[in-house]
């Protein structure tokens, strides 16, 4: 597995057939983090990709996603941020 680059993501994001959200910035376990730490993780990922893709974020897609790698903080985290 390799991350997209800037300019596959820019291409990726023109396609109708393509959502793409923002995740997290290290890639951690949300759950292990406290709020703090958690928001610093989405916030940072949802700018860095509204910067590279010059369009608003309004998706969160988790790189884990199993029940055990969230809270209900991350859930009020992203509707916060969106």
């Amino acid at each position: 597995h390799r991350a997209l680059t800037f300019s596959e993501l820019q291409n990726m994001s023109k396609s109708p057939s393509a959502v793409i959200g923002a995740h997290t910035h290290l890639h951690p376990s949300l759950a292990a983090l406290n709020y703090q730490q958690q928001q610093e993780e989405i916030e940072r990922s949802k700018i860095d990709l509204e910067n590279i893709l010059g369009k608003q974020m309004d998706y969160f897609s988790y790189p884990f996603g199993g029940i055990n790698h969230f809270n209900q903080n991350t859930i009020d985290i992203c509707k916060k941020l969106n």
